[in-house]
């Protein structure tokens, strides 16, 4: 497939929803025009690792391997700045000078107002469908009140989660879950179904229209405050729930959800 340059720069932190990231690209045969690249946020060391393999996630889900020099050319503009932040002062700068319009995130915490204010728009992928689920770890409510799970792309705001939608989908999943599945959830579940979404926002950057705003959604149909950080037992609870939704006869995996 032949490679294109997609006008935006790539926020990069190395974690699985970073690598998840880097498998939309690679799927498609696209790469951004700069990639920023932060300072390690996550140990692939730990028994994430151990827990993919024997599972094969990297079949089923994502490639937990891939590295950047894996998926981009050698002639793709790369900055490193040593920090696990987005609001570092060093990466802030070296992000306003970017030649992209659009810088895609990919983790180091909460954006600040500063950060927001240069003239930069940033894209997320939000492991909710806004403007219902916003907030953090917000999938594990929508599973657990209604047994789906979705995830949007929209352009960040200083309000949580509030800002101009892209795109949204919803998924089902029907995953049954052994006792050692413990990594899952946040490390497989969550980076893959926002790397289907990115996939068609991508896309949309191939496409010389451009993105265009989900006319169906936008920040000001938030009327509900946004989720937090959720309990262990609760989680724990969603974890019981995945198993209790799984159908043994029907295709197993993390299903789009037809909306239209």
């Amino acid at each position: 497939m032949k490679l294109n340059k997609l006008p935006i720069c790539l926020a990069y932190l190395d974690s699985p929803r970073g690598r998840a990231y880097l498998n939309a690209f690679l799927d498609l045969g696209l790469y951004p025009e700069e990639i920023v690249v932060m300072g390690n946020n996550y140990d692939f060391s730990s028994g994430f690792m151990t827990e993919a393999e024997e599972y094969e996630y990297d079949v089923l889900f994502y490639d937990y391997r891939l590295s950047l020099t894996d998926v981009f050319p050698e002639d793709v503009k790369l900055v490193r700045v040593d920090t696990q932040s987005i609001n570092d002062p060093e990466l802030v700068s070296t992000l306003r000078n970017c030649e992209s319009e659009y810088i895609l995130f990919s983790g180091g915490g909460i954006l600040s107002s500063q950060t927001l204010s240069m003239n930069k728009q940033f894209l997320h992928i939000h492991p909710g469908y806004v403007p219902e689920y916003r907030g953090s770890t917000c999938f594990y409510y929508s599973l657990l009140e209604k047994g789906e799970l979705g995830a949007t792309a929209f352009i960040m705001t200083p309000q949580i989660d509030e800002g101009p939608v892209i795109l949204r989908k919803k998924f089902k999943i029907n995953v049954a879950l052994q006792e050692n599945q413990t990594c899952f959830i946040d490390f497989v579940l969550d980076p893959y179904i926002r790397m289907q979404v990115l996939k068609e926002v991508l896309l949309m950057f191939k496409d010389e229209s451009g993105l265009q705003e989900d006319v169906g959604s936008t920040g000001d149909d938030c009327k509900q405050g946004a989720y937090y950080v959720m309990h262990p037992v609760l989680r724990r609870l969603c974890w019981e729930k995945i198993n209790a939704i799984s159908e043994p006869f029907e295709a197993q995996g993390i299903h789009e959800v037809n909306l239209r």
